[in-house]
C-alpha cells in the first residue's frame, strides 16, 4: 500500500512540476514578446519625432571688398560667420540657397572642419541664383557649414541635437500585461 501511495504522490508532484514548467515557459514566451513590441514602440516613436525643417538661406561674398558676406535668413541679417542653425537628429533639413550677390556658391556641411568640401559631405550643387538642398541628419553634434567656394567669409554653425526617445503611453499597457501574469503565476 505504501508503493501505491507514494506513487500517486510522486505522480502529483510530476503534474505539479509539469504545469510549473509550463507557466515559465509561456511566461517566458509572454516576457520575450512584450520586450520586442516595447523596443519596436520606441523605434517607432523616433521615426515620427522626424520632421522636414524648411530653411532659406542667402549667400553673399560681397565681392569680397563690399559687405555684407556671409549667409543669412534674410538679406537684411547677413553675415560672417552665418546664423546658427539648429535641428534634431534625423530631421530633413531643406535649405533654399539664394545667391544675393549673384556670384557662385556651394553649401556643404565641413563635418571634419578642414575649410574643404570631402566627398562624404553632404552640399548642394553650385548655384548663382536659388537652389534647394536637402539632406537628412543621423549623426548629432556641431559642425561647421561653408560656402565651398568662399570657405573662410561664408560659414556658420549647425547644431543636430541628439535624439531623445518619447515615452509612449504604448509601453504602459504591455508592462501592466507582465506584472499581471507574473502576480498571477
Amino acid at each position: 500500500h505504501f508503493y501505491i501511495f507514494e506513487t500517486l504522490i510522486s505522480k502529483e508532484q510530476q503534474m505539479k512540476q509539469c504545469d510549473h514548467m509550463l507557466r515559465r515557459i509561456i511566461l517566458a514566451t509572454i516576457v520575450v514578446l512584450l520586450i520586442g513590441t516595447c523596443g519596436a514602440s520606441f523605434r517607432i516613436q523616433e521615426a515620427r519625432a522626424a520632421t522636414t525643417v524648411p530653411l532659406t538661406l542667402y549667400a553673399s561674398a560681397g565681392g569680397y571688398t563690399q559687405p555684407p558676406y556671409g549667409w543669412g535668413l534674410t538679406i537684411l541679417n547677413i553675415s560672417s560667420p552665418g546664423p546658427t542653425l539648429t535641428i534634431n537628429q534625423y530631421d530633413y533639413l531643406n535649405l533654399t540657397l539664394i545667391s544675393h550677390d549673384g556670384l557662385q556658391h556651394q553649401f556643404y556641411v565641413d563635418y571634419n572642419n578642414n575649410s574643404v568640401l570631402d566627398a562624404d559631405e553632404p552640399h548642394s550643387t553650385p548655384f548663382t541664383a536659388t537652389t534647394v538642398f536637402g539632406f537628412n541628419y543621423t549623426t548629432s553634434g556641431n559642425f561647421t557649414y561653408r560656402c565651398s567656394v568662399h570657405p573662410t567669409t561664408l560659414y556658420g554653425t549647425l547644431v543636430v541635437q541628439q535624439a531623445v526617445p518619447e515615452f509612449s503611453p504604448v509601453l504602459i499597457l504591455p508592462l501592466f500585461m507582465v506584472v499581471t501574469i507574473v502576480a498571477a503565476l
